[in-house]
């Protein structure tokens, strides 16, 4: 008996939702399976172009030599231009309003203006798009330049025309060097922005920022080539940083309504925000290691101190608002009993959030500092690497600050969303 064929009898445009999920080469494929495949692709209102995908066949992905020897074969230039008229070929293919579009290229792609090219065919045939995500692949360089940092002008972003982004809402950015803000001209339209691993210095982000007059989203990850960081554009409303190390930041947006920083490395007291109307602050805590855990805790403490409606303690005059160089005089085990958690920070928190909690001296510590002193407290969410039952009894017999606090216990299977 033929099993039944589910996905075929789905309406068309949920067909064309799960089709959008795929790099366009296996996107493509799906118009052999019967005729009422043929045109499911050219309906779809996003699509994967993934040079990667589109260069190596799926039989040999996994095969590194067979790989290398047919990315050395695309060396010249004249090859580079087949795949992108082939790019060209899909997007004018296409019938249905692109919404959002996603590229994964080559480096020389960039350099030959096969880049610009799509983007001018998107901004002048496909007038609907809005979101856009470009991502520089380094797989057509020599080894030893591929490794980020790449201050390099085989991912200069800054090749490309004034105002290329001129057209987009949202905009994704990862593993380019911007040497120039002149693509961002004119962003007016520009509302959210995430750059990941790119090597731009403070005077070209400050550009970028100003030129993105509406921006509401901005997310910076990964990142370098900047020492200070400073953050200011009137409409921001979300501000997210995570994973980089930097002298000073200083953030003046004043409608800014919410914060969310990674692990970053910053002296505390070289962070300055003036946020007077957020209401939402999320923070990354790397526990396992005392050290940063100091540091990331004088750093909240300094953010939670600058902002008036979520602060009810200011430092009494005797404590220190430096950073110092994170040292502990006394064994890790004795971290939170001696540390603790800042009043600034305990007495705000309402939901936390544990990843791989063994059940470890430290990690205890911490759980039974929270549960036993944050009186806001609704919920504590713990991703278990250790079996749940010991966890469970680890924390059954801790007296709780807060009435209204849920504790949650995920087993170690789970993986977090």
């Amino acid at each position: 008996m033929e099993a039944a064929d589910f996905i075929s009898a789905l309406p068309s445009d949920v067909q064309s939702i799960i089709v959008s999920k795929l790099p366009i080469d296996e996107c493509v494929r799906t118009c052999v399976l019967s005729k009422k495949w043929e045109s499911v692709w050219k309906d779809t209102m996003h699509m994967e172009i993934h040079l990667k995908s589109m260069v190596v066949p799926s039989s040999l992905r996994n095969h590194p030599y067979a790989y290398l020897s047919i990315i050395r074969n695309l060396m010249r230039a004249d090859k580079f231009r087949l795949y992108s008229e082939r790019v060209l070929s899909l997007l004018n293919s296409h019938s249905a309003e692109i919404r959002s579009i996603s590229f994964v290229h080559f480096t020389r792609n960039l350099i030959f203006g096969h880049l610009e090219t799509w983007l001018r065919f998107l901004a002048e045939e496909m007038k609907k798009i809005e979101h856009l995500s470009l991502q520089c692949e380094p797989a057509d360089l020599p080894v030893n330049i591929r490794a980020f940092p790449i201050a390099s002008n085989y991912f200069n972003l800054s090749a490309l025309a004034p105002g290329i982004f001129s057209f987009l809402a949202s905009l994704e950015l990862t593993n380019y060097y911007i040497q120039s803000a002149n693509p961002f001209e004119g962003c007016q339209r520009l509302q959210t922005l995430k750059m990941r691993r790119i090597h731009v210095d403070e005077k070209i982000l400050s550009g970028i920022l100003q030129s993105c007059n509406f921006l509401e989203k901005f997310k910076l990850s990964e990142s370098n080539g900047f020492k200070k960081l400073k953050i200011q554009n009137p409409n921001l409303k979300l501000l997210e940083l995570a994973e980089f190390s930097v002298k000073a930041i200083e953030v003046l947006v004043e409608g800014l309504q919410v914060l969310i920083l990674g692990t970053l490395f910053c002296p505390a007291n070289e962070f300055i925000i003036n946020a007077r109307s957020l209401r939402m602050f999320y923070s990354h805590c790397t526990m396992n290691n005392p050290q940063r855990v100091n540091a990331e805790m004088l750093t909240n403490q300094a953010i939670l101190e600058n902002c008036s409606d979520l602060f009810v303690r200011k430092r009494s005059e005797g404590e220190s608002s430096s950073s110092g160089d994170c040292f502990l005089s006394y064994p890790k085990s004795k971290f939170w009993e001696i540390r603790g958690i800042p009043n600034s920070i305990i007495s705000k928190l309402k939901y936390v959030t544990v990843s791989g909690f063994q059940g470890t001296e430290q990690e205890v510590g911490f759980v039974e500092e929270v549960i036993t002193k944050a009186t806001m407290m609704q919920r504590i969410t713990i991703f278990c690497s250790c079996d749940v039952k010991e966890a469970t009894f680890l924390l059954s017999e801790l007296p709780r600050a807060s009435r209204n606090l849920s504790i949650v216990l995920k087993p170690k299977n789970r993986v977090v969303g």
